[in-house]
């Protein structure tokens, strides 16, 4: 199953292979491969750090993003427009 923030689902529709970091675009990347050769992978949405926050510059030692209110704003927004659930 894969563990996805839910404004992630965002970036991955828009994505360009652009990103914030070198590090960064290679996890993106890997991450639209995956989809695409898995299209019925199960996906958990999570407000927290997945793995596309591994690779993230503005991720921090303890896990948090430096502008984790504002990722978690975009996290509940993005359940509320899509009428998703966490978990």
């Amino acid at each position: 199953m894969l563990l996805l923030r839910p404004h992630h689902i965002n970036c991955l529709f828009f994505y360009q292979g652009l990103g914030y970091s070198k590090n960064f675009t290679i996890g993106m990347d890997k991450l639209v491969t995956l989809i695409k050769e898995n299209p019925y992978s199960k996906v958990m949405f999570i407000v927290g750090c997945d793995i596309l926050c591994n690779n993230c510059p503005n991720r921090q030692v303890n896990n948090c993003c430096i502008t984790q209110n504002k990722v978690n704003e975009l996290d509940y927004n993005t359940l509320r427009t899509y009428n998703i659930k966490e978990n």
